[in-house]
């Protein structure tokens, strides 16, 4: 969010203008206050999956060998790319769970597809 405030800054700056900025937001994750006053056009939510990684929903390390997430989208496959940018596993998501068992500890980028398009996040197996 905060490289969307940036980039909307940057193009005002140079005469340009943002007419619309598109943020993904889950049940999961509410769209920040901070973000909601500093980006200065009209906002465009659209439901993104979120990545639970823990039962309880409070922490965000990824300990577990078992990759949770959660959508209202419908995840049709899963990449998993490490940082080097090579794909080192692939999935097609069944029951909305990925087994990262086989994965080194370090970060990877987790490459969504869905009926809406692609979404990538990025998280540390620990």
């Amino acid at each position: 969010m905060t490289q969307a405030i940036t980039l909307s800054e940057m193009l005002q700056r140079n005469g340009h203008e943002a007419v619309e900025v598109l943020v993904g937001k889950s049940k999961e994750r509410e769209i920040p206050e901070f973000f909601l006053k500093k980006v200065n056009t009209e906002l465009k939510p659209f439901e993104t999956p979120s990545l639970i990684l823990k039962k309880n929903k409070k922490n965000f390390h990824l300990t577990k060998t078992i990759l949770h997430i959660s959508s209202e989208l419908r995840v049709k496959n899963v990449s998993i790319i490490n940082s080097a940018g090579q794909t080192v596993l692939t999935a097609d998501a069944k029951n909305n769970r990925i087994d990262i068992a086989s994965l080194a500890a370090g970060t990877y980028s987790i490459r969504l597809t869905t009926e809406e398009g692609i979404i990538t996040k990025t998280f540390v197996k620990q």
